[in-house]
């Protein structure tokens, strides 16, 4: 699968340029109820925010980053893929840890598990050409994209694993969805599907907190949204026959199923 659309499009404001070829998986290795009265309040994002001290792994940089409070993940809805729409903020916003100094940015949980290698190749290949920038402690959807852009060129560089390559490419899908781009949201959809199906393969599970169904489901659904119905009736059907299943879970994969049958005829 490819495509010569530029993932890092956007970047070139902070210093990166000549993005327009690289591969982001060139080097893929194996490695309560709410009352009316409470639904109704107005809530001011700002204090749904604290900040993280983080001690940043390539240059030590002591930072503090803005993040969500446990209160503030409130859930309106969820996609067939995961996505989760919140109420009042938006967490997906303030997932990617970026040091000011340094350039290096990752996911907030991956952000400290950084091998010493990966470490110089971000002081060789990011570092050198990042431009700080300061951005709001409330965040809006276009700042985070560069973010996430930033963490997907940090990833590429220091050769991450697929999954970690392909969750920041669903996110990016995810973020464009709210912004009604469906080009750029099916451009990430489909590189994030084709890091999950080698990570399926290759790598061990939980895959950021996933079992091989779950997986299997989200690889499946993902194929679909992109219009390869093939590719998801494959993935869908070889789930919903398997034992161990849990029982939700394969009725989902079978209304998914269901949909793609339907896209074929039509």
């Amino acid at each position: 699968m490819s495509n010569t659309k530029n993932l890092f499009q956007g970047l070139d404001k902070i210093g990166f340029n000549n993005t327009e070829n690289i591969s982001i998986y060139k080097k893929a290795t194996i490695k309560k109820t709410e009352t009316k009265k409470t639904a109704n309040k107005i809530i001011d994002p700002s204090t749904l925010l604290f900040d993280r001290t983080i001690d940043c792994p390539v240059c030590h940089t002591n930072f503090k980053t803005p993040s969500v409070k446990k209160e503030g993940y409130k859930i309106d809805k969820r996609d067939s893929d995961s996505f989760i729409y919140y109420k009042d903020i938006n967490p997906y916003l303030y997932d990617i840890i970026l040091c000011p100094k340094c350039g290096y940015a990752a996911l907030k949980n991956d952000f400290s598990k950084l091998r010493n290698y990966q470490r110089i190749h971000v002081i060789k290949n990011i570092t050198p050409k990042y431009i700080s920038k300061e951005y709001p402690r409330l965040l809006d959807i276009n700042s985070a994209i560069e973010r996430y852009k930033l963490a997907l060129l940090n990833s590429v560089y220091i050769d991450s694993a697929a999954s970690t390559k392909a969750i920041l490419c669903l996110r990016l899908g995810w973020l464009y969805r709210l912004t009604k781009s469906h080009d750029n949201e099916n451009l990430f959809l489909s590189k994030a599907v084709e890091g999950l199906e080698f990570a399926y393969t290759n790598e061990s599970f939980p895959i950021y907190g996933m079992n091989s169904y779950s997986l299997e489901y989200l690889i499946g659904e993902l194929y679909r949204r992109i219009g390869n119905f093939d590719a998801s009736l494959k993935w869908f059907s070889s789930l919903i026959v398997k034992t161990g299943v849990d029982p939700k879970l394969k009725e989902k994969a079978r209304c998914q199923r269901d949909l793609a049958k339907n896209s074929i005829k039509k």
